[in-house]
């Protein structure tokens, strides 16, 4: 039995070395790249690209749940290992908060990923343009954050971090529109776009 038929296997390895990994970029890494292993669009990032590798729907979408869940977790546990924090934090209410998100994100963005073996259609255009287009929000997000939030309130680094995550959505959405003809790879720019303002602007409003 190959890779693809261990999915499960797989899904529970990527959330052990997720964890840890976040853990290792939010400490060490220099900013504004550090930024990047605390955000959303990042864990969405992995559930999409398991999805995208499983290919079928039902097993990217539970495997990708599996991921963000086992992630979350051994995140908590490496940061009781190695840095000391309290072992509470592994069930704490911040947890549960994030093990919910990632059975949601997991869910969506799993399924997305997978849905980008299809090159026309409704389902290949939603799901090329979920990776840039959370990419992009979050992006947005930040970029209202720095015009509606004052200086001394909000990182130094936002607009570096703004500009690092809509690199970051052009990148993505180059990589999930080769291969596919110019009408679809029009609608999933398009998509994007739209996705991308809309969820950035509800993100800012809620928060």
């Amino acid at each position: 039995m190959g890779l693809h038929g261990r999915w499960w296997l797989v899904a529970i390895i990527a959330g052990v070395v997720l964890g840890p990994l976040d853990l290792f970029g939010q400490v060490n890494a220099p900013y504004p790249w550090a930024h990047l292993f605390n955000s959303p669009a990042v864990w969405a990032a992995a559930a999409f690209s398991y999805g995208q590798w499983v290919r079928r729907p039902r097993a990217a979408a539970v495997g990708a749940v599996i991921v963000l869940v086992v992630g979350v977790e051994a995140y908590y546990l490496a940061d009781v290992l190695v840095r000391d924090a309290d072992p509470a934090n592994l069930t704490s209410s911040v947890a549960a908060a994030w093990l919910a998100a990632g059975v949601v994100a997991g869910l969506v963005f799993g399924t997305s990923g997978s849905w980008t073996a299809e090159t026309s259609g409704w389902r290949a255009v939603s799901g090329r343009s979920a990776l840039p287009a959370v990419l992009g929000a979050e992006a947005v997000h930040n970029l209202l954050r720095l015009t509606n939030e004052p200086a001394d309130g909000r990182p130094d680094d936002l607009g570096q971090f703004a500009v690092l995550l809509c690199a970051l959505c052009i990148v993505a959405l180059v990589a999930t529109t080769r291969r596919i003809d110019r009408s679809t790879t029009l609608r999933v720019a398009a998509t994007t776009a739209v996705a991308a303002a809309a969820i950035g602007a509800a993100v800012n409003a809620l928060l």
